[in-house]
């Protein structure tokens, strides 16, 4: 036995056990708690985040069900972003239902599933879909979460892996702090 054998074994260990504990809290569990929801939909009937919500709430009603032809990665991500927001702050299953429509585009786009190009882009889809995983967990079917879970882990692996040929490298890239950022709530 190696050294690096018992070191190995015991980070493994620890790594279930984290995953394990993580996994037991409700969703949402990563940008904000179950916990804090009440407090910050609270806070939504006094300035300044009335207005906040206002804004939000026309702009989601604003949205069509499902993006129009042609909308590319970026929007649709980001819609799927400001939609999962709506149903975390109202519980309203219509904006799930939504935000799945607009983020089910960026499971299958090209970009999102080409580990060769492309690293901030794909950073960026992750991060959203981690996002919209965890603000709609409570409201999307099994079916669906499973088939964000696919393409979570799919996009975890491949943008922890690579961030395509033209990627700037260095740790001190701003380009590392998105990538392992997504990564990092997409885990």
């Amino acid at each position: 036995m190696n050294l690096w054998t018992p070191i190995l074994a015991g980070s493994l260990l620890l790594q279930a056990l984290l995953f394990s504990a993580l996994s037991a809290q409700p969703h949402p569990r990563g940008l904000v708690t179950a916990a804090e929801l009440p407090e910050i939909r609270a806070r939504l009937t006094r300035a300044p985040y009335q207005a906040w919500y206002a804004q939000l709430l026309a702009e989601g009603q604003a949205l069509p069900e499902q993006p129009p032809a042609g909308t590319d990665l970026y929007e649709r991500a980001f819609r799927a972003g400001e939609l999962a927001t709506l149903y975390l702050l109202t519980e309203e299953p219509v904006w799930a239902d939504q935000a799945f429509n607009w983020i089910e585009g960026v499971l299958t786009d090209s970009l999102y599933k080409d580990p060769t190009g492309f690293g901030l882009t794909r950073a960026m889809a992750l991060q959203q879909l981690a996002v919209c995983y965890d603000f709609c967990y409570e409201g999307w079917t099994s079916r669906q979460r499973k088939q964000a879970q696919a393409a979570l882990w799919e996009g975890l692996t491949s943008v922890h892996a690579t961030m395509g040929f033209a990627a700037n490298y260095s740790l001190a890239s701003n380009w590392m702090g998105v990538r392992y950022g997504a990564v990092a709530l997409a885990s």
